[in-house]
């Protein structure tokens, strides 16, 4: 496809693709063999994952050789980017070589990549004590140590509350970062304790969840919505700036799982051996004091009565006072503090997801918050209903996980499809009043 056709979302040149064999100086072109290159990203992992899948008639696996950790790099364009994107990533696996169609000799092949930095962090171990150090600066510290010579990404690291003191139990970088996440309060978001590490395709990140949903700070990158009337509708669609989804499916958790993961209410009981003390402290997802940041502006359920059953999920964590300081503030273990509050965040954003399949579009990201407009279904959609939305799907969305597919058909023509896992914590419209019945019968 010829740069001046690629006129419409899901249409992308890919330029080239190359193979850098560890055996071969002369890189391998496989521009023309290639049938699909798929690229995952997802806010739980710390790495980018891609796969690419290719016809080998020439024995090229063997021949070039291809080898585990040699280099691939992919450049592309699509229609919303302003230039080529490059791609890189070092063969991890491969996981497929089947025969296929194409005749005797033929075989299609899989081969899964990752991000340089996934690779250098298994091949490392942190062996580090901080002493009344803030969490971010452990983390810059790991960071520019052990991850940043693989290839010098960006790296945003956002300021953490107060000094503390860890001992990195001889873990690699990345799980090291991803284990002082759980501590990590920010000094703006001091109800919340969300701090994620991840890798999206501008960089990497440390940060709360709250910094990249704030609506303070933080603008709707793109809309989507679902046109189910006629031509017309998506055009007027198009017009007010909304992308049409080809494909949405919602997800929703069980209510009791949620209730047994502290998503309204929980205790935890903090065990001081050295002082000889217990401690017990609740949290109450309704509770006016629990100043927490959401994306959309109202709550998930509408039944307070749910955030004084504590007991639904009940945890222990021990406190080491003194053990770095005779500063109480910089104790060894300071889980206490971030321990219900993650939990909880964490859980109400698990409550409501849903995944979309929209036409490629190659500047999105993990990360990133989005604005979902789902209409609203049944026999009357097309009379007085029509054109009002869906109260509990729609609203603003965090995208959590991401997959960028190009593909091509045997006839030669390119699509590009990007299919993302969103979630939200928060409904977009206020849940209708909970009528109270009569304790006898509902049970608490």
């Amino acid at each position: 496809m010829t740069q001046d056709k690629m006129q419409k979302p899901g249409d992308v040149q890919v330029s080239s693709v190359w193979i850098y064999s560890s055996e071969n100086n002369i890189p391998l072109d496989i521009s023309t063999i290639w049938e699909n290159i798929t690229f995952f990203e997802d806010m739980t992992k710390s790495y980018i994952l891609g796969q690419l899948v290719f016809e080998d008639t020439q024995n090229l696996i063997q021949t070039t050789p291809i080898l585990m950790n040699d280099r691939i790099v992919i450049r592309y364009k699509t229609a919303s980017a302003f230039d080529y994107e490059e791609r890189v990533g070092y063969i991890v696996d491969i996981p497929t070589r089947t025969g296929s169609t194409g005749g005797e000799g033929s075989e299609t092949v899989v081969l899964e990549f990752v991000s340089a930095e996934f690779v250098r962090s298994k091949s490392l171990k942190v062996r580090k004590s901080y002493n009344n150090t803030f969490i971010s600066d452990m983390v810059k510290d790991i960071h520019t140590q052990y991850l940043a010579p693989a290839s010098g990404k960006s790296f945003t690291v956002a300021d953490t509350l107060v000094p503390d003191s860890k001992v990195i139990p001889n873990i690699s970088p990345i799980a090291a970062i991803n284990w002082l996440a759980k501590w990590a309060k920010s000094p703006l978001y001091r109800d919340a304790a969300t701090f994620q590490f991840f890798e999206n395709r501008t960089g990497y990140f440390f940060v709360p969840i709250e910094a990249l949903i704030d609506k303070k700070n933080t603008n709707v990158v793109a809309n989507y919505s679902v046109s189910i009337a006629n031509s017309q509708e998506i055009l007027d669609d198009v017009q007010q700036g909304f992308t049409n989804m080809s494909v949405y499916i919602p997800q929703t958790k069980n209510h009791l799982v949620m209730l047994e993961d502290g998503t309204y209410a929980s205790t935890i009981l903090i065990h001081d051996p050295i002082l000889r003390t217990i401690q017990k402290k609740s949290l109450n997802y309704y509770d006016d004091k629990l100043n927490q940041v959401n994306l959309n502006d109202y709550k998930i359920h509408n039944d307070e009565r749910f955030g004084v059953l504590s007991d639904s999920c009940f945890v222990i964590v021990p406190k080491q006072s003194y053990a770095y300081s005779k500063i109480d503030d910089i104790s060894a273990s300071r889980t206490y503090e971030t321990k219900l509050a993650r939990m909880s965040k964490l859980a109400q954003f698990d409550n409501m997801s849903m995944r979309i399949s929209v036409p490629g579009d190659s500047e999105r990201t993990i990360g990133e918050v989005i604005h979902l407009d789902i209409p609203s279904r049944g026999l009357n959609n097309y009379d007085e209903y029509r054109g009002q939305h869906d109260k509990y799907l729609s609203g603003r969305y965090l995208i959590h996980s991401l997959r960028q597919e190009i593909t091509r058909n045997p006839a030669g023509s390119v699509r590009f499809t990007t299919h993302m896992r969103v979630i939200k914590d928060s409904m977009f419209e206020k849940l209708p009043t909970k009528t109270i019945f009569d304790k006898t019968t509902i049970p608490t």
